[in-house]
């Protein structure tokens, strides 16, 4: 073979090759694209894209809130309460009753017309007659437990609302709990944590001194 028909079959091999590739290049697919969130095939897409299938029965709070602590009712209706975050406004009320078994949010509920809750304090009382809930005064009157009678079918009223004072010194700060010796350039124990001194709590949005609550830093109470 001649060095000009050498070259001809490898541009010959060349175009063959090209050719050859054009219908798998034109039959490939994008990567899909999800939105973050439920999908519907049962799994979620969390904010880094990770895919998860999580087990059991899942229940959808609603948007703009997060589950903060979770009560089982004792009589064993088939119903749980839940404390949910970020329920001012009209975000939503501070306790939502689901099913168990669904997965239904069935009641909404504001303890004595108070849409907030502290942490983690919601319990049933062991008969499941009453559920207690905890609340810390951010919108509404700082340090009561609300009490709600529960029916049969596990949907809440209003039975009372507890008054629970704070224990605090004279300067307002909680008895029962120590903080370091404060700093003395500032005062307070804020600002970044300095050795000795006890650094300050926050609420994801401003700053709390150590000893203090968050009622007592946003209505006084």
């Amino acid at each position: 073979m001649s060095g000009n028909d050498l070259r001809i079959s490898r541009v010959f091999a060349g175009l063959l090759a090209a050719a050859l590739g054009i219908p798998a290049l034109a039959q490939s697919t994008e990567f899909p694209t999800y939105q973050a969130g439920p999908q519907t095939n049962g799994t979620f897409v969390v904010s880094d894209g990770t895919i998860i299938t999580p087990a059991g029965t899942q229940v959808n709070l609603g948007i703009e809130v997060r589950a903060k602590a979770i009560a089982l009712n004792p009589t064993g209706n088939g119903t749980a309460a839940v404390m949910v975050m970020g329920t001012h406004g009209s975000n939503g009320k501070a306790v939502e009753v689901f099913s168990t078994t669904t997965g239904a949010i069935l009641q909404t509920f504001e303890p004595s017309g108070d849409p907030d809750g502290s942490s983690t304090g919601i319990a049933y009382t062991p008969d499941g007659k009453y559920l207690l809930v905890s609340q810390d005064g951010e919108y509404g009157p700082g340090g009561v437990v609300g009490i709600a009678s529960v029916s049969p079918s596990g949907t809440l009223s209003n039975y009372a609302q507890v008054k629970v004072p704070m224990d605090v010194t004279a300067t307002g700060v909680l008895s029962n709990v120590t903080c370091y010796p404060p700093n003395t350039a500032t005062g307070l124990p804020s600002g970044p944590p300095v050795r000795g001194v006890s650094p300050p709590g926050t609420t994801g949005s401003f700053a709390i001194p150590c000893g203090w609550t968050v009622s007592q830093i946003s209505d006084g109470t």
